[in-house]
């Protein structure tokens, strides 16, 4: 990727954020929120779908360390760049790996996070078991995505500025707290108006 494809993701990141906002939904609001919610975070900490980077820098932000992982190559090169412009690259190691089979060992991470991640999932729970096999025995996986009215948003905003539709293939979240509670998980289940998040640990 050239600079010029760089600057371009940023302002349509920043016209996203703008366009949010104006119909009263603050992203970062949302990012901190599912960040609050998560805490204590003690050990290794995984991102699944980190995409452009952005959730991975609000972790950065606050000093927590991170490997963040997305099948696609421009998103990774994108949240390097992005990265490198805060000074945050020595916080964030990012990899190019598909979420249904993620390149660690079992156990390998005390919490996990995938942050509006799922509803793009072809194969949702086969990143849900990847995502239990590496976690710690004691450690915890936070899902967020949009709630109903956060979708209705973010397609109108997605249209508006790209004249695309948004892509939405996935399960919806109460499915995977449903898949949790099965394997024998406990589920702790928070809402905001445009987000809800599951936070899944040892029962």
């Amino acid at each position: 990727m050239n600079p010029s494809d760089f600057e371009k993701a940023r302002l349509r990141h920043l016209s996203r954020q703008v366009a949010c906002k104006k119909h009263g939904c603050d992203p970062q609001g949302e990012s901190w929120f599912v960040i609050e919610k998560a805490l204590p975070l003690e050990g290794r900490i995984l991102e699944v779908g980190t995409g452009q980077g952005y959730f991975a820098m609000g972790l950065a932000e606050r000093e927590f360390r991170v490997i963040g992982v997305d099948p696609c190559a421009d998103d990774i090169a994108i949240a390097r760049w992005n990265l490198e412009q805060r000074n945050l690259s020595s916080l964030v190691e990012l990899q190019v790996a598909n979420g249904d089979s993620l390149p660690f060992p079992d156990r390998s991470f005390e919490t996990i996070f995938s942050v509006k991640v799922f509803h793009h999932l072809v194969a949702p729970f086969k990143v849900v078991d990847e995502m239990i096999r590496v976690l710690a025995t004691e450690g915890k996986i936070v899902i967020s995505d949009f709630s109903e009215e956060g979708f209705s948003l973010v397609e109108r905003i997605h249209y508006e500025i790209e004249g695309e539709h948004h892509q939405r293939l996935g399960v919806a979240l109460v499915e995977v707290k449903k898949y949790f509670v099965d394997k024998g998980l406990g589920v702790q289940h928070e809402r905001t108006r445009f987000q809800e998040t599951l936070i899944a640990y040892a029962a």
